[in-house]
């Protein structure tokens, strides 16, 4: 991936060598200086308990200096020594002996009075929050470690509404070189912070980015990961003449065996001469190098240039591999800093791979406003890639009282990602990402990479009733459903054992779960995940071979709509699916400990016939039921035992009662015999009645005794007729 043109400039500097210091600008770098600190960029309260390493220094609404804090590594600052520092909170780190009064926050330029000498600034912030706070972490090995203080979660002049700015100080081993870190910014009312970024050797001499830097990751609100970041270097001493920095090697991370590719990278020029000629090596695994060069090239000072080798590489053994680069010369000249020559990267040599299908794994809630954009914009994405893929939607118990359909199965995923907001997405395993800021772009890049394994997923669903005769009724006193899901793992790897097969069932669209955001229909939602959310283990699977794994639950009791999140489904006793014929089942194979995913399926739940307790058979030429050993005859729209041969009289029965102008006989085969008496007990009409429905538009008002006749059975019934 080519990287974005980096400004490179020379400021302010002294009159003697020991107060040296040329910068180079790296805007939108996509990464930390020296890629050794990958963490998430959170708040400290969320960083200290969350991650090893980390001490809160600078407390919220603090205002002034800091505790002398220890360096973990000898430094040299402005050619001297250094051991100790003090951190404001408006953003100055100082090595001076004697701090004096902390700076306010509101910064200008350098150098300047309201700052020590032996500083370094992002000075214009300041920890007015309830979660601002300053915190320190050590990365990286001797003798190659960096000191880290981050300003987390901070505040600043010029930001409103929700706000929040993320800034680091870093100070590395061996070179002596400071950074400073423009990490992650947010303004939900505009706006954007102006720090004054530089060193301050003394009263006179400074060197300075400028005393109104801007972030450059407010306009989506800064991610927190370090993709967005941009960073400025101090560098001690004087600019090289010939500097190429071998930034990257950007081979993807898989090729496949026995395939020519291309070595690519990335180069800087540190040099203060442009670069038209360079030569550049690389080896794989150690082997003989293979050198290479690049001609034609006009590198301004402090621009990169994305290289192609002249010389390809095809390799032969299916194994990870490390491809390493080195600068062999600049300009027909030695390149005058051989500490960045060197840059490597490590590629799969794959197999022949088998179409990957991403799993979308994402964490939403009815109650959230940012979820109802947040899922429509996932839908209208996804919408161009219909069958390519999965998704499972775990709806959460917050903000507020959360969603009705939030599980404890769905809280365990969410543990399992470390998912402190929604909407979140993860795509195979991935960090999360904001549903809102989801693009075609990230998706295919999960598409993009090759798997290893073959899925076939089906599921099946079983209705089990059980029934009873009650007045001549079928009625059903029981219900459960069996769902049984089978999947079968077919790898052209090696798979080691320790994975995770896991299975969801979810609806594809539910109602019910309507709250307070606004949305009104609910796509994907998890029901029940099979066994639970921690899926089964696998064994090892060889290249060439198969796992078949069978889960199976059984949904009983009656459906429920909890309250909110504060009482979910009991999957022993309830159920909270919707609709039945609506079930989907996906599947994914995960590494448990990186999150890794291998590969995943889905495919609709086939509903089958229902298996009940009643059984049919064939007596004298009738149909019968039996129902526990018991034989039923139908009579009419009614039950009777088998032997009965004339109409039970308790079956017969008239309706509507009150009626109007007709009633319908209930319970009674062939013609019937239909007398009508009035309350003083004279027979008013007697009728053969043949189709059941027996007129009384002709009577008065009132109420009658009526007597049926039907097969040699006598029944009767009081009516009220009301016209």
């Amino acid at each position: 991936m080519k990287k974005s043109l980096l400004l490179f400039a020379m400021v302010l500097v002294a009159g003697f060598a020991s107060a040296q210091y040329y910068t180079v600008n790296y805007i939108n770098a996509g990464q930390n200086p020296g890629n050794l600190n990958q963490d998430e960029e959170q708040p400290s309260s969320y960083m200290t308990a969350n991650y090893t390493g980390y001490t809160e220094i600078l407390a919220p609404s603090s205002t002034g200096w800091s505790a002398t804090q220890t360096l973990p590594f000898a430094f040299e600052f402005n050619g001297g020594s250094v051991s100790t520092y003090q951190v404001a909170a408006a953003g100055v780190v100082s090595f001076a002996a004697n701090v004096g009064t902390a700076p306010s926050t509101s910064n200008n330029s350098l150098p300047s009075t309201s700052i020590p000498d032996s500083s370094i600034c992002a000075w214009g912030l300041n920890l007015s929050g309830s979660n601002d706070a300053v915190i320190t972490k050590t990365f990286g090995t001797a003798p190659n470690r960096q000191q880290w203080i981050i300003w987390a979660s901070a505040s600043a002049a010029g930001l409103s509404g929700t706000y929040w700015a993320y800034w680091g100080i870093v100070m590395e081993e061996t070179t002596n070189k400071m950074y400073v870190v423009d990490m992650r910014t947010y303004s939900s009312g505009g706006g954007n912070v102006s720090l004054t970024v530089g060193l301050q050797i003394d009263g006179s001499t400074a060197f300075e980015i400028g005393s109104s830097v801007q972030s450059q990751n407010t306009a989506t609100g800064g991610s927190s990961l370090l993709t967005d970041n941009t960073y400025y270097a101090f560098n001690p001493g004087v600019q090289p003449t010939n500097d190429l920095e071998n930034v990257s090697v950007d081979n993807g991370p898989y090729q496949e065996v026995n395939t020519s590719g291309d070595i690519v990278g990335t180069v800087r020029n540190l040099g203060s001469a442009a670069v038209t000629t360079f030569e550049i090596s690389y080896s794989v695994d150690g082997g003989s190098a293979v050198t290479g060069s690049i001609t034609g090239v006009n590198i301004a000072s402090g621009a990169t240039y994305s290289y192609t080798h002249p010389t390809s590489w095809t390799p032969t053994i299916e194994q990870t591999s490390t491809i390493t680069t080195n600068i062999v010369s600049v300009n027909s000249a030695s390149d005058e800093d051989n500490t960045n020559d060197e840059a490597s990267t490590d590629v799969l040599v794959h197999p022949t791979p088998v179409t990957r299908k991403p799993i979308l794994e994402q964490f939403t809630s009815s109650t959230c406003p940012p979820c109802t954009p947040g899922n429509a914009n996932v839908l209208s994405v996804m919408s161009n890639y219909s069958g390519e893929y999965s998704k499972v939607n775990y709806q959460m118990s917050w903000p507020g009282a959360g969603d009705p359909y939030f599980t404890l199965e769905g809280q365990d995923r969410r543990t399992f990602y470390a998912v402190n907001s929604v909407p979140s997405m993860h795509t195979d395993g991935s960090l999360g990402l904001n549903s809102n800021s989801y693009t075609a772009a990230v998706f295919e890049a999960a598409q993009d990479v090759p798997a290893f394994v073959d899925l076939t997923v089906s599921g099946t669903l079983t209705p089990n009733f059980t029934y009873e005769m009650q007045g001549g009724q079928l009625v059903k006193v029981d219900s459960s459903y069996v769902l049984d899901a089978e999947v079968t793992i077919s790898p052209v790897v090696d798979m080691p054992a320790g994975l995770v097969a896991h299975f969801s069932v979810q609806e594809n669209l539910t109602f019910l779960n309507e709250e307070t955001n606004g949305e009104t229909e609910f796509h994907d939602v998890m029901k029940k995940m099979l066994p639970d959310a921690s899926g089964t283990t696998l064994p090892a699977i060889t290249d060439g071979s198969t796992e078949t794994i069978n889960e199976s639950h059984t949904f009983v009791g009656e459906y429920r709509l909890p309250n909110d999140a504060s009482d979910p489904i009991v999957h022993t006793i309830e159920h909270s699916v919707e609709e039945w014929t609506d079930l989907r089942l996906a599947t994914w194979v995960q590494n448990p400990t990186t999150g890794e995913i291998w590969q995943s399926e889905n495919a609709a739940v086939t509903v089958a016939e229902e298996v009940n307790n009643i059984e049919t058979d064939t007596v004298d030429g009738k149909i019968v039921i039996v129902i526990d050993g018991v034989q039923y005859v139908q009579f009419g729209e009614n039950y009777s035992p088998l032997g009965v041969n004339e109409t039970p009289a308790d079956l017969i029965s008239v309706y509507p009662n009150p009626a109007n102008d007709v009633i319908n006989l209930s319970g009674v085969t062939g013609a019937s015999t239909v007398s009508i008496y009035d309350a003083a007990g004279r027979l008013v009409s007697t009728t053969v009645v043949e189709n059941n429905a027996l007129n009384v538009s002709s009577l008065e008002a009132g109420v009658y005794n009526i007597s049926i006749e039907n097969n040699g059975v006598t029944k009767m019934e009081k009516v009220t007729i009301a016209h």
